[in-house]
């Protein structure tokens, strides 16, 4: 099986100290449980079940999380949904 790239976006690069790991792992869920796993601080960004917590966006493939088919995927992108105010209101 090809590995599989989890990409992190934003403040979640310094979080794991790389823009990018490649995981071995049978689908992008598992290689999102790996990726918990290895990198502890991203407990609060990835469910035990490999699915992104609040606050966060997954997209499998170019495709939301939540409608990609469980499955081999080539990346895993991982990104913080951050919400801005009005500026100079």
């Amino acid at each position: 099986m090809p590995p599989i790239r989890v990409k992190f976006i934003g403040a979640l690069k310094e979080a794991v100290g790389r823009e990018f790991v490649e995981v071995e792992a049978e689908d992008w869920i598992e290689a999102l449980k790996i990726v918990r796993s290895v990198h502890p601080r991203l407990s609060n960004v990835i469910s035990d079940s490999g699915e992104p917590r609040p606050g966060y966006m997954v997209f499998v493939d170019g495709v939301d999380y939540r409608i990609a088919e469980r499955g081999i995927a080539k990346e895993v992108v991982v990104l913080p949904i951050v919400h801005g105010g009005v500026f100079g209101g």
